[in-house]
Formats: C-alpha cells, structure tokens, sequence
C-alpha cells in the first residue's frame, strides 16, 4: 500500500513538473516567434546570470540545511530556516551595495533597469530555491513543485498573452518583470500553504550562531564546488556571446531551456523523492537498501532522461521551423550535443545524492570545482574553433567528466562512508 502511494505521489510530483516544463516550452515558442535573437540572448544572459548569482550567494549553506531539516521537528525546521533566510539576506545587502556601484561608474555595459532586475531576480530566486529545497527534505514534493510551477511557470501565460496582444510587450524586459511577479506570488503560497507551522514557537527560539558558524565553516569547500559547477554550467552563453554574437547566444539559449528543463524534470521526478529514503537508509545502517534505492532511482532517471532526449532531438526543430527561425533548425547539431550532455548530466546527479547521502562532501565539491576547468576550457577552446557547436561538445565533455567522477568517488568510497556511518553513530 505505501509503495503504491509513493508511485502515485511520484506520478503526480512528475505531472506537476510537467507543467512549468509546458509554460517554458510556450514562452520559447513566443520568443521565437516574436522577438529578435538579440532579445533572447539578453534574456539567456540574465537567466545565467541570476543563476550563477544563486550559487554564489549565500556561502552553499542550504547543502547543510537541506541535509539537517530531514526528520527534524517542525519548530527546529523552521528555525533553521530563520537562521538560513538571516544568511542570505546578509549576502543580498553585499549584491545591492555591489549594483549600486556598478550602475552608478557605469561598469556593467547593460541598462540600470536590467542590473536592478537582475538583482531583484537573484534574490527573489535565492530565496525560494532555498525553500524548495527544504520542502523536498521535509518530503514535501508536491508542495514544493506546485510552488515551483508558480514561479517557474505560472507568469510565462498572462505575459505571452499581453506580448501577443500587445508589440510593446515584445521585450526581455517584460519578461524579466513577469518573472519576478512570479517568483514574489509562489514565496507568498509558500508562506500560505506553512500558515499552521508553529511560526512563534520557531521565531522565538534565538539564532544558533554556532550551527551557522559551524555550517558555513563547512560549506565552504563545498560553496566553491557549487560556484565551479554553476558557473561551468551556464558559462557557455557568455562565451558564445564573446566570440560569436549575440543573437548565436539567442540560439544557445533557445536549446538550453529544453535540455535544462529536462534535467529538472528528472530531478523533480525521481532523484527528489530518492534522496530522502538514501540520507534515512544510510542513518539506519541499511546498506542493502541503500543500494537498493542507489541503483533504481539511477536506471529510472537515466531511462527517463533518454527517452525525453530523443523526444526533444525530434520535436525543438519542428519549433524552430514553426517559429520561421531557420537559426533554431541549422544548429541542430548543437541541440542533439546538448541533449547528450544533459542526459550524462542526470546520471551525474544519480551518483551525486549517493555521495551527498553518505556525508562524502569532499568527492562532491572537489568535483563539482574540477568541473569548471573542461567546461571553462572546453567552451574557450572549442566555440572560437568550432562556432556554436563547440558549446555543445563542451557540454558533453564536461559532463562526462563529472559522471565518470562521482561514479568513481561513489566505488572507492564504499570503506570511507562505513567509518563515516560507524563514527556518526557512536558521536549520537
């Protein structure tokens, strides 16, 4: 009977997925269709921006808290949460300073009204990140991904229907702005949807200045892992747009919102509800369980993501053609490339939670920093030689690095996380 719920509960937290996947998927076609590739571009830099801004900020500390609220009771939750939200609004005063500076000696090379965007996004985006997350650790997935599709999805209809309506709409700035609004209605459900957690009891309690102390001392390693991985993810734009044009960056970020939303669906789908049931089997010593869930959430998302690859190989150039974009159908190539990339990329993040479940932070973000050097390297090397299909090999190159390294990390470790288990358990 419970695995029974699992699966439908599964089902349901993929369909919910589904949908901003959909709302993405028809804010690309609107944008192919009535913007210029300049204007995507922009849109693609800002969205790589903003995520690269969410990794930095904030010292990774929501590795330590995603990990600690699992199992933990209500109130103590949601103090660690107050004590997270204090964490990174100190990081967004540092951001808001920085912009300032920046608009004011005229540094970034883009309008005022995009940095103030930008900056209002990253930290609007920072903030419900960290709450989804924590609601994926509290096994709170549906809860979570409905949210998500609020502020991942939700907006893109009532914008499209005014751009379709409306040329003056027809900007990455309207865009930009309807994000936002988004993002500020699914942390106000967030809110909503927790009204009866004992708020007053949790906001009550003092903040733990040793547990933060203590947690951003250990997440800093694991800080500038996330920092290499994110940026080595969205690098590839910024360096198509330096050697190529700003519309080929257009191009480039056209096929990313279909490979990355692929990713997330795999995420959101299967490994977000793998990583509680591995971080519990690991606390109760299940070692046989614990491969047992390693092994099926791994061929799931992996069968899962290559049957969405194939999928998409075939239908995001039949967009392309119906959005007269003959751009978006010659540089198939690339698509097919970054599609590849993506589906080694979800067996990356397979492999990954066995690490993060087993408290191996060392391998996860001494890989995820080495990642940075063929996704640094390989785009700086292959677009200039290649043009935009060399974002595409890099993407594949890179990712296959990282696979191939946890993978590697997750065999030799097998000792390793057995002290580690042992010790924890003597420490309780």
């Amino acid at each position: 009977m419970t695995a029974t719920v699992s699966r439908k509960a599964q089902f349901a937290n993929s369909g919910l997925r589904m949908l901003p996947m959909a709302a993405k998927l028809l804010l690309t076609l609107y944008m192919g269709r009535y913007f210029s590739l300049a204007e995507m571009g922009v849109y693609g830099l800002v969205f790589g921006a903003v995520t690269i801004f969410c990794a930095i900020l904030g010292q990774g500390f929501g590795f330590v808290v995603a990990r600690d609220v699992v199992d933990a009771p209500p109130a103590t939750a949601l103090r660690q949460m107050r004590d997270q939200a204090l964490l990174l609004g100190a990081n967004y005063l540092v951001l808001v300073l920085a912009a300032v500076v920046a608009v004011a000696f005229d540094v970034t090379g883009v309008s005022p009204e995009i940095v103030a965007l930008t900056v209002a996004l990253a930290i609007l985006e920072g903030y419900a990140t960290a709450l989804y997350n924590n609601m994926n650790s509290l096994n709170q997935q549906l809860l979570a991904n409905a949210t998500f599709f609020i502020r991942a999805g939700l907006w893109v209809f009532p914008v499209a229907l005014l751009g379709w309506l409306d040329p003056a709409y027809r900007t990455a700035e309207a865009v930009l702005v309807a994000w936002v609004v988004g993002v500020v209605v699914s942390l106000a459900a967030t809110l909503w949807f927790w009204r009866a957690m004992p708020w007053g009891e949790a906001l009550r309690q003092p903040v733990d200045w040793d547990w933060l102390r203590t947690g951003v001392a250990k997440c800093l390693p694991i800080w500038l892992g996330g920092i290499g991985v994110t940026v080595g993810v969205f690098v590839d734009r910024f360096v198509v747009e330096r050697y190529l044009t700003l519309e080929a960056a257009g191009v480039l970020t056209f096929y990313f919102s279909f490979a990355n939303a692929l990713a997330n669906l795999m995420q959101s789908g299967v490994l977000a509800f793998a990583y509680p049931r591995l971080i519990a089997a690991h606390r109760a010593g299940d070692e046989s369980g614990f491969r047992r869930e390693a092994q099926h959430s791994t061929w799931q998302a992996a069968l899962g993501a290559g049957v969405g690859a194939l999928a998409l190989a075939v239908a995001v150039p039949l967009l392309g053609r119906f959005a007269a974009r003959p751009e978006l159908v010659d540089n198939a190539e690339t698509l097919w490339l970054l599609l590849f990339g993506v589906w080694i990329r979800v067996i990356a993040e397979a492999f990954n939670f066995v690490l993060y479940a087993r408290h191996q932070d060392r391998a996860i973000w001494l890989g995820n920093l080495l990642f940075l050097l063929p996704a640094t390297g390989g785009n700086a090397l292959l677009v200039p030689l290649i043009g935009l299909a060399g974002a595409g090999w890099a993407s594949v190159l890179s990712n296959a690095f990282l696979a191939l390294w946890r993978w590697r990390r997750a065999q030799e470790d097998d000792d390793e996380s057995a002290l580690v288990y042992a010790r924890e358990t003597r420490e309780t």
